[in-house]
Parts: structure tokens; sequence; C-alpha cells
């Protein structure tokens, strides 16, 4: 069994470009600075979550290094599409690295990556991601994809058995 462990999260640097318009910022001086801030963890595997005020944008994933691709060209796409029309849009990069103990698995990455956009879409249905968006057409009241309102006893103690609620 692989696990992953969570690093972050890291204050992507932003700049101001043509017209004002934010973007993220691409000099290799203020990239170098971010990956060492980052640390060791930069030249690990696994997943990313690109964030801008707590909401996920973009999820994504390497069988690299997170220094390699999370920043790549692809990826500054998707990042200054979450940024447009926002003033003070605070974005972060949260890195998901795949520990070594349970040796390298690209499938886990891969099931990784397809649970985060998942997770990622019910929380935020603007997410960047084109592949992977697949939630299910069904809800149970007062646990899974209910919406808000009260939860009923039931719920709670079923949420609380099956792991979905934390245990009190």
């Amino acid at each position: 069994m692989s696990s992953f462990w969570i690093e972050g999260p890291f204050r992507v640097p932003i700049t101001r470009g043509r017209g004002g318009v934010l973007r993220i910022a691409r000099a290799k001086e203020q990239i170098a600075r971010f990956w060492n801030s980052v640390g060791y963890v930069a030249d690990e595997r696994g997943c990313y979550v690109f964030t801008v005020r707590g909401r996920p944008y973009y999820v994504g994933m390497t069988m690299r290094s997170f220094r390699v691709e999370s920043l790549g060209p692809h990826q500054m796409k998707r990042y200054n599409e979450a940024l447009r029309g926002r003033d003070r849009p605070s974005p972060r990069l949260f890195l998901i690295a795949q520990k070594k103990d349970g040796g390298f698995s690209e499938a886990h990455i891969r099931q990784l990556e397809a649970f985060l956009i998942n997770a990622g879409y019910q929380r935020n249905a603007d997410i960047t991601n084109v592949v992977g968006k697949k939630v299910p057409n069904w809800s149970v009241d007062g646990l899974i994809r209910s919406g808000s309102g009260r939860r009923s006893k039931a719920a709670s103690e079923l949420g609380h058995a099956m792991g979905f609620l934390p245990t009190v």
C-alpha cells in the first residue's frame, strides 16, 4: 500500500502583467526562490493542488518531480485562468508526495489525482481540470453531496462509523 504526505500551502509568486493583470511570476529568480522555500519536497513525485483563496482550481500529478512539472507552461495557463478577474487572489500550492518506503506506484498517484479532482470539483465547479470530473448523480441526506442543512442523528452516527466525519 502506498502512502502520501502533504506539504504546504506554499505561496505561489504573482506579478502584474500588461494592463495590471495578475499572473503567476515567471522570472527565473522568483521561481528559484519559490523552490528554495519549498525545500527537498520539490524533487519528490505525487500530486499537487493549486488553490486560490482556499478553493481548489487545478489538480495535477507528476511522475518526475514537483519542480519539473507543477509550474510548467500548461499549469501556468491553468493557474492564470484561475487568477483572472481577482484583485487579491492569494494563490497557494499544496504538494502531496508519495512516501518512498512503500515503493513508487504510478497507479496510486493516478488514483489519488482522480480522487482529488473529484473532491475539488465538488468544492469548486470552476476547477480547471478538463479530465476526471465525474460526480455521481446521487446523494445521501446529511452525509454525501446533500448540501447544507441539519444532519440527522442517524447520518451523523453512520458518518462517524464509516469515517466520513471526524470522531468526537
